[in-house]
């Protein structure tokens, strides 16, 4: 899928612990339309960036 970023008006970006103190995922969302934008298996600034 491709994701134009001139569409998108704004974001949701939560962090979240996929295994407890092991490792960690962030999900950034389309907020007009609910859609995941990027999922990554990450929670540095660096991976998130799209």
């Amino acid at each position: 899928m491709v994701i134009n970023k001139e569409d998108i008006e704004a974001i949701c970006i939560a962090d979240f612990a996929m295994k407890k103190r092991k490792s960690y995922a962030t999900i950034m969302v389309n907020l007009a339309d609910g859609r995941v934008i990027n999922p990554v298996e990450s929670r540095e600034i660096e991976d998130a960036v799209i």
